[in-house]
């Protein structure tokens, strides 16, 4: 559409278009990986076999919460859990930006160092009392379990883990 304006005694041929940007170069890939288990010791004593997770119902509902909060909606989705090295890893990707103003505080923080922790959310199976070298001079109310089988319900971005290892990559 185009129109002139008149400025005293001249003329201006003023044009416009009416456009809306969709997006412009590359979306920011918004993944995120993590050790979420390995068997260290806890802060608890308690030690999780990474052989012996269970991860069939969750990969059906691939869950990132903040801080084991079920009341709200997840912050993210894991793409790909996997074990390597003796650690369970997940590659966590958060919504896109401007969707939900948790979850982007949560990668902010997250890429900006002020955030490096996740735990995982599971129900015990198996256990067996532990009495490794490492706590058999402890009271055996203080030497935890081995977990040998259990099932993940979800992985949680913390301040504070569980187990010190579960930490961002």
């Amino acid at each position: 559409m185009a129109k002139v304006l008149k400025r005293g005694d001249q003329e201006q041929l003023v044009s416009s278009i009416n456009f809306e940007v969709k997006a412009f170069g590359e979306p920011e890939d918004r993944t995120l990986r993590f050790i979420g288990s390995d068997e260290t010791p806890d802060r608890d004593g308690d030690i999780i076999s990474l052989n012996g997770w269970d991860l069939s119902n969750y990969e059906k509902n691939p869950v990132f919460l903040w801080a084991h909060d079920y009341s709200i909606p997840p912050v993210g989705k894991a793409n790909r859990v996997y074990s390597e090295s003796g650690k369970l890893m997940f590659d966590i990707e958060f919504p896109e930006k401007g969707i939900y103003p948790l979850a982007d505080l949560v990668y902010n923080l997250y890429k900006g160092g002020f955030l490096n922790a996740t735990s995982v959310g599971f129900i015990g199976r198996e256990a067996i009392a532990r009495e490794d070298e490492a706590v058999k001079d402890l009271p055996e109310w203080r030497r935890g379990v081995k977990f040998t089988a259990q099932e993940l319900l979800e992985l949680s971005a913390v301040p504070v883990p569980s187990n010190p290892s579960a930490l961002q990559q």
